[in-house]
């Protein structure tokens, strides 16, 4: 195959490639492989290995390859010239070779051996019919050769076996098939929805994972498209059913906190919760350092799992001082966690029911025209209030009431039901006094001091009873 071959060919796989309709964003690289799966196979190595990145190039790589091998072809070659080749090729294979005697005469001219060449090691052409003498080394940052013959990464102390991607490669050999020196998991405990879960403590995952069966024990939290990818070490990927919301507990500590869910894998706790949680590896080390006994006892005995306490990896708990209000309030915040984690909370204590009248009758009132600056932000509430289980859609109802936004300081809205639309006058109230300003400003008349406790969403956090939803 010639230079007016490979052109010709280029041209015609381009003709070819107008009737197969690919996607503008995808045309060059289908026309790029194909050229390359074409060629021969010496010229297709070269390609492999420089990857191309578009018909252009690739034809030009491809012409440059074809001229090495020509002008290297058409060099006269003689007898010392391939016992020389011959040398080299099994020096390549650490095969022992006996020398000659040391001052037997050579034939071969000075400099008309057959070397490497010094821009890409290769012994097929000469340096100056490299088509690497324009190439950016990636060590040195310097033209004409490239990262694997570069002088300034190669140490002449250093011997074959250490050379670079090496050592990576033994590292990584000793850390996945010598498993009997491997220390095994750390566990952590932890409570999902009021659940008790062992997870493992992963620092190298990115996301914290649970399977679906515990899933399905925490009371199956709603779940939500992501756009998250999940690998194994070996590069597969882990199919993810979705994502949730839900409340965890660690050592008295409680948050809010993202958890995929995936069909059948260990429940792993990844950063994605360190933040949540005040944890600091860097700060934990100090903790682990006294545990030298613990850590033996893994050493000896790797078949049984190690639960590291979570105290080890969160931040220091508030200190308790007696007689302070910091110590009243270290109290409270490391005594009852739950009702201050973010989130909306829940009334345990009884749910509210709707009594009607004995004449009451659905009223369905059609929703009112919104201005469409609020559109954005009363969609964004309703997927709140749809994502904390507050409200849930529905395809039919007797009943319906338009909403009201009122806004909110920060930018923010509240949107509610204007239930006096009929609703209310259809409902059996409870009739009970109302106290006066007065009689509540005189019953704090002894008091020093006062506070006043603001409940996130305190209307929505009394859940209806059956009959009322």
């Amino acid at each position: 195959m010639g230079s007016s071959s490979l052109k010709e060919f280029a041209s015609s796989l381009k003709k070819a490639a107008a009737s197969c309709k690919f996607p503008s964003a995808y045309y060059d690289m289908a026309l790029t492989d194909g050229f390359i799966l074409g060629v021969l196979d010496y010229i297709r190595s070269v390609l492999i290995r420089d990857k191309p990145f578009n018909p252009a190039t690739a034809l030009e790589c491809a012409e440059n390859v074809l001229l090495s091998k020509l002008s290297l072809d058409a060099r006269p070659q003689s007898s010392a010239d391939l016992s020389v080749n011959q040398v080299q090729r099994k020096g390549q294979q650490r095969t022992s070779q006996k020398k000659g005697p040391k001052n037997q005469p050579s034939s071969t001219p000075p400099g008309s051996g057959d070397q490497r060449c010094q821009s890409c090691s290769k012994i097929d052409h000469q340096r100056h019919n490299c088509h690497h003498l324009e190439t950016t080394c990636n060590h040195c940052s310097k033209k004409g050769h490239i990262e694997a013959v570069c002088r300034a990464k190669q140490k002449p102390s250093s011997p074959p076996s250490q050379r670079s991607g090496q050592k990576n490669q033994r590292v990584t050999c000793v850390r996945v098939n010598n498993v009997e020196s491997v220390a095994p998991p750390f566990s952590i405990l932890t409570k999902m929805e009021g659940v008790p879960v062992e997870m493992e403590f992963d620092c190298g995952a990115g996301c914290s994972i649970i399977p679906r069966s515990i899933w399905k024990k925490i009371k199956k939290p709603p779940l939500r498209p992501t756009s998250t990818r999940c690998f194994t070490y070996t590069g597969a990927e882990i199919p993810i059913d979705g994502e949730a919301s839900i409340t965890v507990v660690i050592d008295e500590r409680a948050a809010r906190v993202p958890v995929l869910v995936t069909a059948n894998t260990a429940p792993i706790m990844g950063r994605s919760w360190f933040a949540s949680f005040d944890i600091d590896l860097r700060k934990s080390l100090i903790h682990l350092k006294k545990m030298d006994n613990a850590v033996n006892a893994v050493a000896t005995k790797p078949s049984a799992p190690t639960t590291l306490p979570a105290a080890s990896l969160t931040a220091p708990r508030l200190e308790k001082k007696k007689g302070t209000t910091e110590a009243s309030l270290a109290a409270l915040l490391n005594d009852y966690p739950e009702v201050f984690v973010e989130g909306l909370g829940y009334c345990t204590k009884l749910k509210a029911s709707l009594q009607l009248k004995d004449d009451a009758k659905p009223v369905f009132i059609k929703a009112r025209p919104l201005p469409f600056a609020l559109k954005p932000a009363v969609e964004t509430e309703f997927n709140r209030l749809e994502e904390m289980q507050v409200v849930s859609p529905v395809d039919y109802s007797e009943w319906a009431a338009p909403i009201v936004v009122a806004p909110k300081p920060g930018g923010k809205i509240r949107v509610c039901a204007d239930f006096s639309t009929d609703l209310n006058k259809q409902l059996d109230l409870h009739q009970h006094p109302l106290p006066r300003t007065q009689d509540l400003l005189a019953s704090l008349g002894n008091n020093a001091y006062f506070m006043k406790i603001d409940f996130s969403d305190a209307y929505l956090q009394i859940e209806l009873d059956d009959e009322a939803k």
